[in-house]
């Protein structure tokens, strides 16, 4: 019986620890993660309040030419309860228009403005910001991403 007391605790205590991170909402094959380019929201631009939008920097560190559209296929998720949910963006124009590269010639460096739609601007939000981009290799495109995590505030 008091085998059985302990086993159950163990398999508690495991199970309880495995749920305290949840899988990334997102999947991208290793080494294609915050290293070509990364995603950073510099403070010195943000108040990280609910009511303002929220200004990225993107970082380039690759040696191959990677092209993100314009619109940076932004995908926003919100943790709660152990729980990635998606939001979506209001609307934002960005410009330049067209596509944006980043290659070993040119600035390494982009910023954009990103306003999640949210439902309750009083309350205190975990949020994960993805961009999406196409890196050109010697063994054809991959795709690449960077992200961040967020805390905005009322």
């Amino acid at each position: 019986m008091k085998n059985k007391f302990w086993l159950i605790v163990f398999q508690f205590l495991l199970f309880s620890c495995t749920n305290l991170n949840p899988e990334p909402p997102v999947h991208v094959e290793n080494g294609f993660v915050n290293e070509q380019i990364k995603l950073v929201a510099p403070s010195e631009y943000n108040s990280f309040k609910t009511s303002d939008a929220v200004i990225f920097e993107v970082e380039y560190y690759s040696n191959n030419e990677v092209v993100v559209p314009n619109n940076y296929n932004v995908r926003i998720f919100k943790q709660s309860d152990n729980v990635w949910t998606e939001l979506s963006e209001m609307p934002i124009l960005r410009y330049p228009e067209g596509d944006i590269f980043f290659s070993p010639e040119k600035n390494g460096l982009q910023n954009f403005a990103v306003e999640p739609k949210l439902d309750d601007y009083a309350q205190n939000y975990d949020l994960r910001f993805y961009i999406f981009g196409n890196m050109k290799t010697n063994d054809g495109v991959k795709q690449v991403s960077a992200y961040v995590d967020v805390k905005l505030h009322p």
